[in-house]
């Protein structure tokens, strides 16, 4: 994911808050994503950026699951997919 690198745990927890239903004819429908209060990061000394304890406006989660949508190229939010679209997102994902 280069940059925009998410943890293997920030990854699985995402995902884990998607709300998915498969329906008739194998249509994948992908509710709203979100549920967690985000932290507002700033830079530190060395320039990296970094976690504060300060309560940010985004949900975590959303904000998560929008980057790895821009990552692998791919729109699933509040829509319907053909589960073989869906089986090739969660192909092309691979955990470094």
């Amino acid at each position: 994911m280069g940059q925009d690198a998410l943890s293997a745990e920030r990854i699985a927890r995402t995902l884990n808050a998607a709300n998915c239903r498969i329906l008739k004819g194998g249509i994948i429908q992908l509710d709203d994503v979100g549920g967690a209060l985000a932290f507002k990061k700033r830079l530190n000394k060395h320039g990296e950026w970094v976690d504060t304890l300060e309560h940010s406006h985004d949900d975590e989660i959303a904000v998560d699951f929008a980057l790895m949508q821009k990552v692998f190229d791919v729109d699933f939010s509040c829509v319907y997919h053909k589960q073989e679209a869906f089986n090739r997102l969660f192909k092309n994902m691979s955990v470094s």
